[in-house]
């Protein structure tokens, strides 16, 4: 029964993504698929509203974190996102700042 109702979950999303395509342009298909995979991924508890507010905004916040910049390359509103990335998230980005301060040469890269 729980393989079936997986089977129809599936299928029925593929229709209402395929259904909907149909009626919007080219461009606007691929924020179609995010805007699914966001209701999907938040169905299932793997996506909380903190982060969905942080990926599409970024640290809002006016008050600058205490924590100085590493580099200079770096802009001030990406140091104050991986703080706040840090802070808000430290489960999975917890040494960030670390990481970032300990292999400078890759994250320049990036």
């Amino acid at each position: 029964l729980e393989r079936r109702l997986k089977n129809i979950m599936t299928t029925l999303t593929l229709n209402v993504y395929n259904y909907g395509c149909t009626g919007i342009f080219e461009k606007h298909k691929l924020l179609f698929s995010f805007d699914i995979t966001i209701k999907l991924e938040q169905n299932r508890r793997n996506l909380t509203q903190n982060e969905l507010d942080f990926f599409i905004k970024g640290n809002i916040s006016l008050e600058k974190s205490k924590r100085k910049k590493l580099f200079i390359w770096l802009y001030d509103q990406t140091w104050e996102d991986c703080v706040r990335l840090s802070k808000d998230f430290s489960d999975v980005f917890g040494p960030l700042l670390d990481d970032v301060e300990h292999n400078e040469k890759q994250w320049k890269r990036v």
